[in-house]
């Protein structure tokens, strides 16, 4: 095992064990990758309104409000619930729901 994977393994260990800290550091870690996701699946007619950061910052908090999911529940990787979380806050930019003005 490598370096980043221990240290990606030891995050997601503090996350699990409750400890929040953990939860913005492991964020910080993937959020280029997560970034990636959102530009790439950001519809086009929304590019001009809606920045990725924008859906970044709001899926910090969603994921923060939701942690207890993923200690509880998710037997994933922290990616994959982290990559869940923007998705569906990008849906919510999609659909409106910070931007009514983006509905079609």
């Amino acid at each position: 095992m490598t370096a980043t994977n221990d240290g990606h393994d030891e995050l997601e260990s503090r996350l699990r064990a409750r400890r929040r800290r953990g939860a913005g550091e492991l964020f910080a870690l993937h959020r280029p990758r997560l970034w990636r996701t959102v530009n790439f699946r950001l519809q086009r007619r929304l590019a001009g309104r809606v920045d990725p950061d924008d859906v970044l910052q709001e899926s910090y908090l969603a994921a923060a409000q939701r942690i207890d999911h993923f200690q509880r529940d998710w037997s994933a990787s922290a990616f994959l619930w982290l990559r869940m979380v923007v998705l569906q806050v990008l849906v919510d930019f999609t659909v409106g729901t910070w931007y009514p003005e983006a509905r079609c």
